[in-house]
């Protein structure tokens, strides 16, 4: 695992990668949508995404390997709050990468955000791996909903 990890915002260079990634099998397995997103569609949400300003799309990298890509975490505001989401890699998946991806990211939208909205992740029952990484984050359960007719838990960051 890379010890030292480091964030920028994501830029349109990157439109291509994280197409890529969510094409993955894995993602959309866990993913609440399931309609196929065709390349124009996805450029056309990622460029007008990532010129939200107020709600970080953030783009992971180790130290001095900045072309070297771990994955993204995206906090969108919704009108219940801001809804946090993380997607790797697949080549980087089961290193322990995530829970310190969100932590920096909650940690960072916390400090640059005047509420004190806890940042919820919704999360399918059945993603144990993600359950485990929101809680080492720092995220707690809430409770358990159904979301798009799938069993999941809903975990919160509540800003310090």
């Amino acid at each position: 695992m890379i010890q030292n990890l480091h964030f920028r915002p994501a830029a349109p260079e990157d439109c291509t990668l994280v197409y890529a990634w969510f094409q993955d099998p894995i993602t959309r397995a866990n993913s609440y949508s399931n309609n196929p997103v065709s390349l124009e569609e996805h450029t056309r949400w990622f460029e007008a995404r990532i010129q939200q300003t107020q709600a970080p799309y953030l783009m992971f990298y180790g130290e001095n390997q900045p072309e070297t890509l771990i994955g993204q975490v995206r906090i969108d505001m919704k009108a219940e709050g801001p809804v946090i989401g993380i997607n790797l890699a697949p080549e980087h998946r089961g290193r322990g990468y995530a829970a310190p991806m969100l932590r920096m990211a909650a940690e960072y939208f916390c400090k640059n955000n005047l509420h004190h909205t806890p940042i919820r992740a919704w999360i399918m029952d059945h993603n144990t791996a993600s359950r485990k990484a929101f809680e080492a984050a720092g995220f707690s359960f809430d409770h358990g909903a159904m979301v798009s007719g799938i069993p999941s838990r809903l975990y919160l960051y509540k800003p310090q």
